[in-house]
């Protein structure tokens, strides 16, 4: 059952949900916006695709020539690194929670508590930096930016309510949304 209810003067705000693999990937892709690493092996790639497609180019004063094989290997490295992984990665995020059933998430005062039917997470407002708000989630995104650790909150539970304007009162009271400073 989904409750929104009155909490020590503060909001308590329960979701029941079983994330999908398009949420698992707009979850990464929201982490990937504020992530400085993955900024930085995004970048890096991109850098990787150039100079192969430059190196398949060849200037001589009778006329140039070109290597498919040199272009064909830079778009191989930008749909591998920048398309297949993140869907694997989405994928296999989907497939783990998937074995442990519905996620109750509780986020209150304390912080987030991720719930199963075998396992319980709590993670306490000082260990998270910021939110990143996406079409069907928030995805809060760790303090510690040595780890890509994520807790993936959905807008909507699994009857169909939509828990947003709650969350984001919450989220906004404890964290900086994305693009804002650590208060």
């Amino acid at each position: 059952m989904t409750t929104d209810v009155e909490h020590v003067g503060e909001r308590r705000v329960e979701v029941r949900h079983a994330t999908t693999a398009d949420e698992w990937l707009e979850a990464l892709r929201g982490h990937g916006k504020v992530s400085p690493a993955a900024r930085w092996r995004r970048r890096f790639v991109i850098v990787v695709a150039l100079v192969l497609a430059a190196m398949s180019f060849r200037v001589m004063p009778e006329g140039g020539s070109l290597n498919p094989f040199g272009l064909g290997g830079a778009a191989l490295v930008l749909l591998i690194t920048l398309v297949l992984a993140p869907r694997a990665a989405a994928r296999a995020q989907q497939r783990i929670h998937e074995a442990r059933g519905e996620r109750v998430i509780t986020v209150d005062a304390s912080g987030v508590c991720v719930e199963t039917a075998h396992t319980l997470s709590r993670t306490g407002w000082a260990a998270l930096s910021r939110y990143v708000e996406t079409r069907r989630l928030f995805v809060l995104v760790s303090a510690d930016e040595q780890v890509a650790c994520l807790v993936c909150v959905p807008k909507r539970s699994t009857d169909g309510q939509d828990r947003s304007e709650p969350l984001r009162a919450l989220l906004d009271a404890h964290l900086p949304a994305a693009g804002e400073g650590r208060r």
